[in-house]
């Protein structure tokens, strides 16, 4: 079963490790808040997305087909029977 894991806070390494060790192919990870300045260096990219409002209102930028407006995210968040929240 597929997970989306929605983050939204600044993760130190470890639980960065402690994440990536979860995640598989098919699940997800959404950004929000502060956890948009969280990035995930590993093959995860189409999986990974981040909330719009939260990624200007701190000045940031990231590709355009990782970003989401809260229309859908909540769409997104649908796609999942169970998530996590770090």
């Amino acid at each position: 079963m597929a997970i989306l894991f929605h983050i939204t806070q600044k993760l130190d390494s470890e639980n960065k490790k402690k994440l990536l060790s979860q995640i598989t192919p098919e699940d997800a990870v959404l950004f929000t808040q502060d956890g948009v300045y969280n990035r995930l260096d590993s093959d995860l990219r189409s999986n990974t997305y981040y909330l719009k409002n939260d990624v200007q209102s701190r000045g940031l930028s990231l590709d355009k087909q990782q970003i989401l407006m809260m229309t859908q995210m909540s769409a997104l968040l649908s796609q999942y029977q169970t998530s996590y929240k770090w």
